[in-house]
């Protein structure tokens, strides 16, 4: 072997880890300088992002929760289309590239509640022109240039002024409420107003424009002008129009947000100076009146980072919001036309174990021992869990043409295969009673130079004690950086969303944030249901996923009982919440007695709520499958990718630091992005780093 090449274990098989696997294996002459082997608990790579195949249940897809992916989601999208582009699928084959595997979306449904019932507002989205993974993030001035022209189109739909582009359907009805109110006249001096406000921001010419402090003050003395004379005019009617009542939201909303963003010389001291203050009370420094702030508008971004129970950096929403709302290419939503394993990970493991990267399958980490100076890890201790009968464990298998991963291991290809099936055993569970079959020890220099720690932060206490008794910066990271459980179900129907009584319905397969907790999100999922293999008489015409936080903690391992506890409260939780919660989105799925039972889909002899049993829940409460949080003043903790304090050690995931620095796919790849960079030494691009930190850019800076 050649001296100078380097033996990588990659520990774990989330984004992050395969992200980094993907970039030092598309290295030129890679083979030459490393030799890479990722070590994956169980039988399937995705961590929180793996989903399954039941093939007990017409191999229909099984998610930890709703996975979408958005159009800032530049790194990502940029490694899938590399992915989708080398694994060379035939077009004949389902989902050959990736425009096939991930469809445009531009509309999110919110479910209000009024005193006269259920309202729906949906909201559609103009995303920027091109894809995401075409390269290049928008900068600082491009993107308040995007928001005032946004409010501008916006103000100029909703009052029926000339020269507007605006999609119509936003708010059809204000227009004609504004004219009965105001005079013409009036409307377009305010209108000029605004223009004036965004041909300003439009005549800084660029980034450093925006570091004049005096351009700033200018510009938010004449935002707090306009906004003062909207309220003086929607005042008396936000509570008795629902139109007003929106136009009000949408532009309190943004100019809070804009205004704050002015006013706290964010350009000039970055994101990370607004880390410490939660987001709603940002916003109410800034202006946000108290309707906006407990608004539908302002519980998305909270339930957008699921962040429902819990407080939200600025810093990181400012930062995560500018790029998500404004900086968006192709679409805001990218909806996956399989299971994320099938779209995401199936195609990453085919195209890495083809350039020669090893996998580890039933490959528990147990533990990373410290040599004697704590300068280096020497030992990695694993637990394997299962004996393959031959050869490497072959992950996938076939569902209509389409390479998958199961919900359960492929149990023929092990020695104990039998025995895990009639015990039921999860072999990913960390409460599991099964004992590994062997114990085997990685050592520095025979088996491996460096390790890529992949598994997300809640779990890194069980696997290393050392390294946290030995480094401040690890106990800070693993004490501060916050997790949170999720739960989520998905019900199969007969009835599409029409039928159930959706009353958007005309808007296909909707995204929605729901008024009620604790499933706050829905997503119709129907477009998927050809993936699958139901039989004719079973076939449903509908899957809806929903999802959100729980309060579960993480006991320690011995309490065996744990995961049965929280999947017997999920059930009872479900059945309240589709009984009494779901009237207002499915009032064609419910009867006097509460849910109709009998319109969901499956083989299931059962009747009433013991159906539910057919269809799938899940508690994500093992501690790498929890959601990491973007709490105030918690991303100082964070581990920079390349420096953990052990000369030998990187971190990948959306757990550490990267330039944006919450829970997300995006966040996870660029974790692994910057383990790479650090390992080969190569000049690894990472998109966004300089929306991300605007105080080092270069330039002239004038006060």
């Amino acid at each position: 072997m050649n001296a100078e090449k380097k033996r990588i274990a990659i520990l774990g098989g989330g984004a992050g880890a395969l992200a980094a696997a993907f970039e030092l294996s598309g290295l030129p002459n890679w083979q030459e300088r490393f030799e890479i082997t990722v070590y994956q608990l169980g039988w399937r790579l995705g961590g929180k992002g793996a989903s399954g195949r039941n093939r007990t249940q017409f191999n229909r897809i099984e998610e930890h929760g709703i996975h979408l992916w958005l159009g800032y989601y530049e790194n990502a999208f940029r490694t899938m289309r590399k992915c989708y582009a080398e694994n060379g699928r035939p077009l004949s084959a389902p989902l050959a590239t990736w425009e096939e595997a991930f469809k445009p979306h531009n509309c999110h449904v919110m479910e209000e509640p009024t005193p006269h019932g259920t309202a729906f507002w949906p909201v559609y989205f103009a995303p920027l022109a091109g894809n995401p993974g075409d390269g290049g993030v928008p900068t600082h001035w491009q993107t308040l240039c995007l928001a005032v022209d946004g409010m501008l189109e916006t103000f100029r739909s909703a009052a029926g002024c000339p020269r507007s582009g605006s999609d119509p359907r936003l708010l059809p009805g204000l227009a004609r409420f504004l004219c009965d109110l105001v005079e013409a006249v009036v409307l377009e001096a305010v209108e000029a107003e605004l223009t004036a406000i965004a041909q300003l921001i439009h005549g800084a010419g660029g980034d450093d424009g925006l570091r004049r402090s005096g351009f700033r003050q200018t510009l938010v003395e004449k935002l707090d002008k306009f906004w003062q004379w909207l309220w003086r005019l929607l005042e008396r009617h936000v509570a008795d129009n629902t139109e007003a009542m929106r136009l009000w939201l949408l532009m309190d909303f943004g100019l809070a947000n804009l205004r704050g963003y002015l006013a706290d010389d964010v350009i000039e001291k970055g994101f990370g100076s607004l880390d410490d203050i939660d987001y709603r009370a940002w916003l109410r420094q800034h202006g946000a009146s108290e309707i906006t702030l407990h608004s539908q508008a302002v519980n998305w971004a909270y339930n957008f980072m699921l962040h429902d129970r819990s407080e939200l950096s600025t810093g990181v929403m400012l930062n995560v919001m500018g790029r998500a709302l404004l900086g968006c290419k192709g679409a805001v939503y990218w909806k996956l036309q399989a299971g994320m394993g099938d779209v995401v990970f199936a195609p990453l493991y085919e195209v890495l174990r083809r350039r020669g990267v090893r996998f580890r399958f039933f490959h528990r980490v147990k533990n990373l021992g410290l040599s004697a100076d704590g300068q280096r890890v020497d030992t990695i201790r694993l637990g394997r869990q299962a004996t393959v009968k031959e050869g490497d464990y072959e992950p996938l298998f076939d569902v209509r043409g389409l390479p998958c991963w199961p919900s359960e291991p492929l149990y023929e290809q092990l020695v104990e295969g039998e025995r895990l099936r009639a015990e039921k055993i999860n072999l990913e569970s960390f409460w599991t009673p099964w004992q590994d079959v062997e114990e085997v020890t990685l050592r520095e220099g025979v088996d491996f130079d460096e390790a890529i720690l992949g598994i997300s932060v809640a779990g890194v206490p069980a696997v290393c004690p050392e390294i946290i008794a030995s480094q401040p910066a690890w106990k800070d990271m693993v004490e501060k950086v916050a997790t949170t459980a999720t739960q989520a179900f998905q019900v199969w129907t007969y009835p599409d969303a029409a039928g159930l009584g959706f009353p958007v319905w005309r808007q296909p397969a909707a995204l929605m944030l729901t008024a009620v907790e604790p499933m706050n999100s829905w997503a119709d999922m129907s477009d998927i249901l050809q993936r699958e293999e139901w039989p004719g008489d079973l076939a449903p015409n509908h899957v809806g996923y929903l999802c959100g936080v729980t309060d579960a903690g993480v006991p320690p391992p011995g309490d065996r009982d744990f995961p049965a506890q929280e999947q017997e409260k999920l059930k009872g939780i479900v059945v309240d919440y589709l009984n009494e919660h779901t009237g207002g989105f499915w009032p064609g799925a419910h009867r006097e007695t509460g849910f109709d039972w009998n319109l969901l889909a499956g083989r299931c002899e059962a009747q009433g709520e013991a159906r539910l049993d057919s269809q799938y829940l899940r508690v994500n409460i093992d501690p790498s499958e929890r959601y990491v949080l973007s709490a105030p003043g918690t991303a100082r903790y964070r581990l920079d990718p390349g420096k953990t304090g052990i000369a030998n050690l990187f971190v990948a995931g959306d757990w550490v630091n990267t330039p944006i620095n919450a829970g997300c796919v995006e966040a996870a790849v660029m974790g692994g992005l910057g383990a790479a960079r650090a390992i080969a030494g190569d000049d690894i691009q990472i998109e966004g780093e300089s929306f991300a930190h605007p105080e080092r850019a270069a330039g002239t800076r004038k006060g």
